[in-house]
């Protein structure tokens, strides 16, 4: 499987991300994120720990 990278993790993001692995439950170490408000990302990741934070928008897309 390929890698997925999500810039923001608000409403859309976050819907977008569970939607995602509520089909692919075993995917979420797949998933790189990066938002603003690391707050967004801290609740995306008490939900599914595999789930990778970036630190910028450059991580994030050597991520991906």
């Amino acid at each position: 499987m390929k890698s997925i990278g999500m810039i923001g993790c608000g409403n859309m993001g976050s819907a977008i991300i569970k939607g995602y692995l509520q089909k692919n439950p075993d995917a979420a170490g797949l998933i790189t994120v990066y938002d603003l408000d690391h707050s967004k990302v801290a609740e995306l990741r008490k939900l599914w720990p595999g789930i990778k934070a970036a630190e910028s928008l450059e991580e994030l897309t050597e991520a991906a």
